[in-house]
């Protein structure tokens, strides 16, 4: 299993506003391409930061989930509705590999 991780962090005052949209984000991913993203929060450190988990088999199948978000036109205007909501230059994006079911791989 390989975890999908894209973290960023929202302005501190536009709170509501950007876990509203990050909700609004995931459920209709998960809703038009049948797949499972969360939106995951801070429990300690930097608490105005937002994640959104994705799994796939690979990075394949995950990249390929992000081929048909690129061309989507109705993702794309959810993306323009951030203005002012999170901090420029905050946004990561990180792969995992689940260890427990990669034995053999360490």
């Amino acid at each position: 299993m390989v975890y999908f991780v894209r973290s960023d962090r929202f302005v501190g005052s536009k709170a509501q506003e950007a876990i509203g949209w990050a909700l609004k984000v995931a459920d209709y991913v998960n809703k038009k391409y049948d797949t499972n993203v969360e939106v995951l929060m801070n429990v300690t450190g930097i608490q105005t930061e937002l994640h959104w988990l994705a799994r796939g088999k690979s990075v394949g199948e995950i990249e390929e989930l992000f081929g048909k978000l690129l061309s989507d036109p109705e993702y794309q205007k959810l993306l323009g509705e951030t203005e002012g909501m999170f901090v420029d230059g905050t946004l990561k994006d990180h792969y995992y590999r689940s260890v427990s079911q990669a034995r053999g791989l360490v």
